[in-house]
């Protein structure tokens, strides 16, 4: 199982690092695949040091929103059965948050079976959905 809280920690690290946490035998190919599905690699893209850039102290050098996009991409790559997301998302935009919920699914479908634990009336809508999606 992977909890993702609305106030993720984030490590005095590289990114990739943060990102590589749980599972730090995975690949660099892997870290990218996870922060492509949770809408990181584009603004990592666009740090100097890309996946090398340091977050500094508690990532002070990201926004919250990317703070928690490198949590949910963390949960991705650790491939956990269950992803529980207590309001991990909270900081992040509607668009990137409805982004990460259509790849997320897709991803769930392609590579484990994974579930949401949803607390915001949209991710209920979106949950109900993919429940009935399962039962089929």
């Amino acid at each position: 199982m992977a909890i993702v809280l609305q106030d993720e920690h984030i490590f005095n690290d590289t990114i990739a690092e943060n990102i590589r946490a749980w599972r730090p035998d995975a690949s660099d190919a892997a870290v990218m695949a996870a922060a492509k599905v949770a809408r990181c690699h584009d603004f990592i893209g666009q740090f100097p040091q890309g996946y090398a850039t340091r977050t500094g102290s508690e990532g002070q050098a990201l926004s919250g929103g990317e703070r928690q996009r490198i949590a949910i991409a963390r949960a991705i790559l650790k491939n956990a059965p269950i992803i529980v997301l207590d309001e991990a998302s909270a900081a992040i935009d509607p668009i990137n948050a409805a982004a990460i919920s259509g790849h997320s699914s897709g991803y769930r479908r392609a590579v484990a079976r994974q579930d949401l634990d949803c607390h915001c009336p949209s991710s209920q809508r979106d949950c109900a959905g993919r429940a009935d999606y399962r039962a089929q």
